[in-house]
C-alpha cells in the first residue's frame, strides 16, 4: 500500500496496491484501486485485465466491475497486442 502513499498519481502504484488488497482478501478494495488507476491512465490494459481477474475470483459476482472492465478493454484499440487483449 505504500506505493499509493508515495505516488498517489501513479497508476502502477495503484495496481500494486490492488494486488496487495486482493492477496489480503479485499476484492472490493482491489477493484476500487483498479478504477483509480484507470482514472489516471485509462489506456493501460493491465488495469482492466487485473480488475477482471479480481472479479472472477470474488466470492460474489461483481457484475458492475466486470462490465466496466470488459467495456473498457473492448472499446479501445490496443497497439501491438490488441487481438490478445480482446481474446482474453
Amino acid at each position: 500500500m505504500s506505493a499509493v502513499d508515495l505516488e498517489p498519481a501513479d497508476a502502477q502504484g495503484y495496481l500494486k496496491a490492488a494486488d496487495a488488497a486482493q492477496a489480503g482478501g479485499h476484492t472490493d478494495l482491489a477493484l476500487a484501486y483498479c478504477q483509480r488507476a484507470a482514472a489516471l491512465e485509462p489506456n493501460l490494459p493491465a488495469v482492466y485485465t487485473a480488475a477482471l481477474t479480481y472479479a472472477e475470483g470474488a466470492k460474489e459476482v461483481k457484475a458492475d466491475a466486470i462490465a466496466w472492465a470488459s467495456e473498457n478493454l473492448l472499446r479501445r484499440d490496443w497497439t501491438a497486442d490488441a487481438a490478445d487483449v480482446h481474446a482474453d
